[in-house]
Parts: structure tokens; sequence; C-alpha cells
């Protein structure tokens, strides 16, 4: 062993040995990490490649440090990339780490190691390799092949890509996360500048000098995770926050572009994928909303139904620069509100409608009424209502019970939907009197729909079982005339016209004719 490279094989087996206690560290303290396998792999490999490179410095023999180069190069050929992982899982964006993104990105260091071990058989990977002539120490030297180009270049690649990330993250985050990410670029940056001396001839006896500097960067790891609780600050704000919120978020730009989105978002809108990233919104979203919710100074929110019948309560938020003067993008929240939205429908059906049939109730019946009998007035057209009751209900009631008699409503009810018309307003009055308001009919239409109702009921038995059971009822017709001044007058005169019904034998239509004269029609 040459006395000359001595201080440089102690410095390197002193980065590899605090490499070595790191990745111990890493693993007694795995609970801190939140991206345990990927920083392990690195700082794994890294140990490698430096004891890899401290036993070829101390080799006797050309065979002995080519054996050692190639050992180093178990780790060499993936530490960049892994260390691109490990920065991809640091800024949030693992979400592009697909299995089909791994099997890239580790194509090339698998074909890089299988080259390196087979040199002999192809010189694609060194042309050449001798030991250095300028000092008595047994240092290869080594003259490059084709495949040893592409290695530098993606390796040199990934660590750049590593950079850009970390930059870019800097950018989004808060300054409480300036040191972690500071301590990262360095860990970067370090290696890439001594690997650009070696390459330019500039290192001390033509030695790779990035294990040496891996002993600071071990040091930068340690600093960082005693005083900053590397790993585990940003990614667990970021992941077990961002990703486990219920409501669905998409992060845009000032174009309103597709810059980041959580889980949520994808139930929200099953096309978003990794290709969604760098696209307009409205490729997702319809456009009129996007306009509609974009369309503001500060924060704006609506109400949007899916085509699945989702209901979301959609809220946008301006993204502001750190002093407040330029809005850089925007976040819009979804927040699913179809339980909501299903108890509201529920509530005003229980306000509006008549529990056991689903028409009308009396009071909503009464309002939707008026607002007719007042347009009625104003405009002067036709308007009449229709009063009906089931004839001897109390008799069905107490011979075969309550449940048959609830029956025998929703039966009634059915049959008097299917008769009228679509813009007629159908309530129940109570118990088993119903009422119809008809808006644009005079009395002699009314009266013909109620004939046609009275003739169903007599004609279609309500059966249940083995019970069949002809239901009838009578009928009483009244028109909004002069005489009429209130919606309460024209009911009243409808309910004569049923009460003659009735007093004349049931089962008929009475209608009331001007001046309240009762007739019936022939």
């Amino acid at each position: 062993m040459s006395s000359s490279i001595f201080p440089f094989i102690v410095i390197n087996a002193i980065s590899g040995v605090l490499t070595l206690i790191l990745f111990l560290y890493a693993i007694f303290k795995k609970e801190t990490f939140s991206f345990k396998p990927a920083f392990l792999s690195m700082i794994g490999m890294a140990v490698i490649y430096i004891f890899g490179h401290v036993f070829e410095l101390a080799s006797r023999s050309l065979e002995e440090a080519v054996f050692w180069v190639k050992f180093q190069y178990l780790g060499l050929a993936f530490v960049a990339p892994t260390s691109l992982i490990v920065v991809m899982h640091y800024a949030g964006l693992e979400k592009y780490l697909t299995r089909k993104h791994l099997f890239l990105i580790y194509t090339i260091p698998v074909i890089t190691l299988i080259l390196c071990w087979t040199n002999e058989f192809h010189r694609l990977f060194y042309h050449s390799v001798h030991l250095h002539p300028h000092t008595s120490a047994h240092l290869i030297d080594f003259e490059v092949g084709p495949w040893y180009i592409v290695h530098g270049c993606f390796t040199f690649g990934s660590l750049f890509v590593g950079i850009i990330v970390l930059l870019w993250y800097f950018r989004q985050t808060k300054s409480v996360y300036w040191r972690q990410i500071s301590i990262l670029l360095l860990a970067f940056v370090l290696p890439v500048l001594a690997s650009f001396l070696y390459l330019m001839g500039y290192s001390p006896y033509g030695m790779d000098p990035v294990p040496s500097v891996m002993c600071i960067t071990s040091l930068l790891y340690f600093s960082a995770i005693v005083s900053t609780r590397f790993f585990k600050l940003a990614p667990v704000a970021r992941n077990h926050i961002f990703e486990s919120m219920l409501d669905g978020v998409l992060v845009l730009n000032r174009s309103l572009q597709i810059i980041d989105y959580n889980g949520s978002a994808k139930l929200v809108f099953n096309q978003l994928n990794p290709t969604s990233m760098g696209k307009p919104i409205e490729e997702i979203w319809a456009v009129e909303l996007v306009q509609k919710i974009s369309d503001i100074n500060g924060k704006h929110e609506v109400e949007w139904a899916s085509d699945n019948q989702k209901h979301y309560h959609v809220k946008m938020t301006p993204l502001m620069k750190r002093d407040q003067t330029m809005v850089v993008g925007y976040t819009i929240v979804f927040r699913d509100i179809t339980n909501q939205k299903q108890i509201e429908e529920r509530l005003k059906e229980l306000a509006y409608m008549d529990g056991l049939t689903g028409i009308f109730n009396r009071t909503h019946f009464l309002e939707k009424s008026e607002e007719q009998f007042v347009q009625a007035i104003q405009s002067g057209e036709d308007l009449s209502l229709i009063i009906f009751d089931i004839d001897h209900f109390k008799k069905v009631n107490d011979t075969h019970g309550h449940m048959t008699g609830d029956l025998a409503i929703c039966h009634v009810v059915e049959i008097g939907k299917s008769g009228l018309p679509t813009d007629s307003i159908f309530g129940r009055f109570g118990g088993e009197e119903f009422i119809v308001c008809l808006p644009g009919m005079n009395m002699s239409e009314a009266g013909k729909i109620a004939e046609t109702i009275r003739l169903c009921f007599e004609t279609r038995p309500m059966v249940t079982g083995t019970f069949s059971h002809t239901i009838t009822a009578s009928f009483g017709v009244a028109q909004l005339n002069p005489g009429v001044d209130t919606l309460t007058t024209l009911i009243q005169r409808a309910d004569q016209a049923l009460y003659h019904s009735k007093e004349n034998g049931r089962n008929q239509v009475t209608t009331d004719w001007e001046q309240g004269r009762i007739s019936r029609p022939g």
C-alpha cells in the first residue's frame, strides 16, 4: 500500500463507517421514516460503493483492484436513481412512482451492472483497464467505453432531476421545511461537484472523490435527523393529511392547469391519473362551472351535482405569493354533501308531502293553489277545483282494519294521479278526502276529468291477496268566477257540490254552476 494514498483510504473508510452507522440508525429508528425502504436502499448502496472504493485503493494488484471496482457497482449503479426516488417521496410526488416508471428507472442501472461485470467479453463499459502510470499505488486508470458514457449521463441526469424537484419543492413549502430541503440539496450538489472534478481530471491521483464527499453527506443526514426530524415532518404533513383528507382537492396553477390532486379527488373524477398533471381542468370538469367558479377575485363557492348523482359543495381559494401580492394558483375543494342533500330532500318531503300517499299535504296544496289562484285572477284564465272522498270509508276500516284502509287510500291516489293532467296540483285534504287544482280548465272540462276518475274507481277494484274490494268516491267540482274572490270560497263551492253528491246517493260527480246553483251533469 502506498503511503501517498493512505490518508485518502482513511478518509474513505471513515466515510464508509459513518454511512454504515447512518444505515443502522435508520433501521433502529424506522418508525421515524415514512419512506424507510427507499432511504435504506439509498444508504445501503452508498455503503457498498464506499467500502468497495476503500478496498480498491488498498488493492495489491490490478486484478484485485478490478474486482473491487466491480463490487462498487453493486451500489454505485443504483445510488443516483434511488436518491431521486427518495426525493420524489419527500416532495410528495410518489404517485409518479408506478411499477412501470420504477422499471424504467432501474433498467439502465441493471444493464450497467451486467456490462461492468462482463466487460472482459465486450469492452462496452471500459475499452481498457490498466494501472495509473504516475503513482506507485495500484490505482486503476481506464479508457471509457460507450456504455460508461450512458451510465454517467444517467447518473448525472438523476441527480439533476432530484435537484430540480427539491428546488421546486422549496418554493412550495413553508420556511419550517427550508432547512430540511437545503440539507437534501447540499447532499445532492456535493457528489455532483465531486464527480465533475473527477471527470475533468482535477482529483488527486485520478481517484474518485465522491466516496470521501459522502462523509460530509452522512454527517448532514445525521444532523438533519437529530435536529429537524428529517423525513418526518413534511411527508407526514403531505401524505397523511393531504392524501387522507375525505374532501377531494385539486391544486391548479394560474392558468387553471392541474398540478396536484389527492386520492379523494379521484373518487370525484375517475379520469384523474398522473397523465392529468399539466392539463387544463376543463378536460375533467364542465367548462361553464370552471368559468363560474374561477371568475373571482376572492373565495367562491357553488353546489354541484355530478353525473353519478353525487352532490358536492365546491370551494375555490386563490393561492397567494408569500407577500400576498399575486395569485400563483388555486385550490378547489370538493366536499361530498350527498347525504346532507338527501336529508334536506327528505325533510322537504315531510314538510310538503303526505307521508302515506306521496302527494301534497293540505298545507302545501293550499300554498301552491293560492299561487295559481292569484295568477288566474290576474290573467283572466280559467281555474277549477275537484274535491272527492271515498264512499263509506269508515266501513272499510271497521270491517277490514286500518291497514286495509291505508291501502284503499293509496289505491285511490294511484288511480287519481293516472287520470290527472301533468300541471294539476293534487293533495290530500284530510283523512279520506282529496282535492285537485286544475289551472287553465273550466268547470265542464274539470267535470269530465272527475267523471273519468270516478269510472276508474268503479271498474278497477282494489286487490290485496285473496281480498278484492270495489271502491267508489263522490266528487264536487267548482270553477273560478266573478263571485269567487278567495281560494277558500272556491273550496267551499266545491265542497258544497261534494256534499250534494253524497246526499244524492254517492259515487257521482256534481258541479257548482254560476250563482252557486247545484246541478248534476247529465
